[in-house]
Parts: structure tokens; C-alpha cells; sequence
């Protein structure tokens, strides 16, 4: 069966369509009022559901987990009892079975189409964070010719901050205790 999202995530297809640049995002603009609508939209999303639970860590690994291996289990107890309604406990129905398989393979897919934007989101957030983060440090080297020192020494003294170094320990070797230079 094939799933009703992309799973793509290669990045070939956006550098082939920008072949001056190997960073797929160069150019890209996205607004405030994108963001604004997308937040929005995830807002609506959101208002669709019923009160999604906020589960504590303790809440989480005291419950059984339903993953890959179980579900072919939970199915086949389900069509058991489908099968022999009377082995069922007064408090459950064969309604209520039915009603609690079909919101889980509903919540399954809105899982699985919110991974995958999460995930695209992640990557592109990374991918962004990364080529910032580069260039930051090729401006950094710019900052540390002579000509920028003379020029600018309090942005040079600043960016200069984030790769300061501490003292390293050096052992006393009489006593065998550490010393600061």
C-alpha cells in the first residue's frame, strides 16, 4: 500500500533547478504572512481534533505500547471477538472496538503526514542553521586579518569571544595536584 504523503527527502531535484548554487534555499524568501498563514492553518488542524492528551514521561512508560510487532496481535484479538462477541467484558462493545481501531489508524496517519513535515521542517531548519553558521565563520576569519583588527576591533573582539579559550590544567608533578597557568 502506498502512503498517502511524500516520503521523498532528497534534495536533488531543488539543486538541479539552481545549478549556480548548491544551497537549495538561495533566493528563498519566506514572508510573515506565510508564516502567519501556516500558523494559522496549524492552529485550524488543531481546533479539528478533540482534546489531544499531554503525556508525562512516567504516564508514557507505564502504558502498553502499541508498535509494528502488537498490531497484527491487537487485529486478531479484534476479529476474535468480532467473531465470539461473548468473550468481550460487559464494559466493551463490539461498536466501541470498532470505533477505537478506526481512531487510531486516523491519528496513525495524521502522525504520519505530521512527522513528515516535521522532519522537512527539521532538515530545512538544519540545512538554514548550517549555511548561517558557515558563513558566521567565514566572516569570523575575515574579522581576524590585520586590516579588519585596525578596522573594527569591537566586532573582531566580540565574534573573537565565541572561540575563548580557558586555561588548561597543567599537573603539578611534585604533588600530582592540577594547576592553573
Amino acid at each position: 500500500m502506498q502512503p498517502a504523503y511524500e516520503t521523498n527527502t532528497s534534495t536533488t531535484e531543488v539543486i538541479e533547478k539552481q545549478p549556480d548554487s548548491k544551497y537549495i534555499f538561495n533566493g528563498v524568501v519566506i514572508t510573515p504572512e506565510v508564516v502567519s498563514q501556516v500558523v494559522t492553518k496549524i492552529n485550524e488542524a488543531k481546533a479539528l481534533l478533540p482534546s489531544l492528551p499531554n503525556l508525562t514521561g512516567l504516564e508514557r512508560r507505564r502504558m502498553a505500547k502499541l508498535g509494528t510487532k502488537t498490531l497484527g496481535f491487537v487485529h486478531g484479538a479484534f476479529e476474535a471477538a468480532q467473531k465470539d462477541p461473548g468473550v468481550l467484558p460487559g464494559s466493551l462493545s463490539l461498536a466501541t472496538l470498532a470505533q477505537q481501531e478506526e481512531l487510531y489508524e486516523a491519528l496513525s496517519l495524521l502522525e504520519a503526514h505530521a512527522s513528515d513535515f516535521n522532519a522537512k521542517l527539521g532538515d530545512a531548519l538544519l540545512l538554514t542553521g548550517s549555511w548561517n553558521y558557515s558563513v558566521a565563520l567565514s566572516i569570523y576569519q575575515m574579522f581576524k586579518t590585520p586590516l579588519a583588527k585596525a578596522k573594527m576591533p569591537e566586532q573582531q573582539a566580540y565574534l573573537r569571544q565565541r572561540f575563548a579559550r580557558t586555561p588548561k590544567k597543567k599537573e603539578d608533578q611534585s604533588s600530582g595536584t592540577a594547576k592553573t597557568k
